[in-house]
């Protein structure tokens, strides 16, 4: 028994763990749509169910969907069954994991942050 109550058998409550840990073993994630909890699996090329909830999550959302890597749902009108729905939606409609994956491939072909600034600094000299 978890804080959360009963769960599944096939559901284990760890606690905290960096998205990195889960996310590459992942066909789809639903989330909050924080905005690092929305960038880390389109690294990955995982589809999305956003549920956004607060501060810029809707935008995030919106992002997800127009970007069609995944879908969202207003969270105060959701249920179990609409989440099952949803889930089933972004890994049975192919569309979502080739999204994921094309922007993990445009991604992955950018610069990284450190080069940004590496860049930014030889500017400055």
């Amino acid at each position: 028994m978890s804080e959360l109550g009963e769960l599944p058998g096939n559901v284990r409550s760890v606690g905290y763990l960096p998205l990195s840990v889960f996310l590459p073993g992942c066909s789809a994630i639903v989330h909050h749509g924080g905005s690092g909890t929305t960038a880390a699996p389109l690294f990955y090329g995982v589809p999305q169910v956003v549920l956004p909830s607060f501060a810029d999550n809707p935008m995030s959302a919106e992002r997800v969907v127009d970007r069609g890597v995944g879908v969202s749902h207003d969270p105060a009108a959701v249920d179990v069954s609409t989440v099952r729905k949803l889930v089933s939606q972004v890994l049975e409609d192919e569309s979502f994991r080739l999204a994921a994956a094309e922007v993990r491939a445009e991604m992955s072909g950018q610069p990284s942050p450190a080069d940004v600034i590496a860049r930014a600094v030889a500017a400055l000299r």
